[in-house]
């Protein structure tokens, strides 16, 4: 399942964001597709097409199996109101950027930093280990950011609030694969050449500048 263009190849612009409070439950999407009954709900800068896609797998298959079947990059929040689960979702290698923050009882999430900030109550200020990661290492590894209570989910990782709690998970890690049958040069070669044939299925025209 492609998770990088809509139908006419060019990249959405919907902005994921929203803000969940545990008690009493309420939750806000924004941009929100919901299944038949309305009882799971998806917030994503995927195409509407896509989100369904993405709902049908995970009531058939579960969230794992969704996760494995999505493809590029992607940032998502799902939620089933029938498990009382929210699920934050990011791409294996972070091209998908989604920042989460909590405050007084309430989750703040979105995929770009002046989102969250917005539903957050009150000023924040700096980071201290964010600060210090940045004068260290001049960026910020995940899940720390340069904001004070700000984080950002990890590459290849989701976040599961529930009633039982938060769980912050991996779910993919390039050391984990399997090695390929593959001579390594045959592989590489083959996985940018599928990557390649994906980003130029776009159904827009495609030129190359030298």
């Amino acid at each position: 399942m492609d998770a990088d263009r809509r139908r006419d190849g060019a990249a959405s612009m919907r902005e994921l964001s929203g803000r969940f409070k545990a008690s009493p439950r309420t939750l806000e999407l924004s941009d929100a597709v919901a299944s038949a009954d309305g009882k799971i709900r998806i917030s994503w800068q995927a195409r509407p097409e896509a989100c369904r896609e993405a709902i049908d797998c995970y009531q058939r298959l579960g969230f794992f199996a969704l996760l494995r079947k999505l493809d590029g990059g992607f940032a998502f929040a799902l939620w089933d109101e029938n498990a009382e689960k929210l699920f934050l979702a990011r791409d294996r290698v972070g091209l998908a950027a989604l920042y989460y923050a909590q405050d007084q009882g309430a989750l703040s999430f979105g995929s770009q930093v002046k989102a969250v900030q917005a539903l957050r109550p009150g000023r924040a200020g700096l980071s201290k280990e964010g600060v210090e990661a940045f004068l260290i290492l001049k960026f910020v590894p995940s899940p720390e950011t340069l904001i004070d209570g700000l984080r950002k989910v990890p590459p290849g990782h989701f976040l599961e609030f529930s009633p039982a709690g938060q769980r912050l998970r991996p779910y993919w890690s390039p050391l984990g694969t399997s090695a390929p049958q593959l001579a390594p040069v045959e592989a590489v070669d083959g996985a940018l050449s599928a990557a390649a044939r994906r980003q130029l299925d776009s159904g827009a025209p495609a030129a190359l500048f030298l």
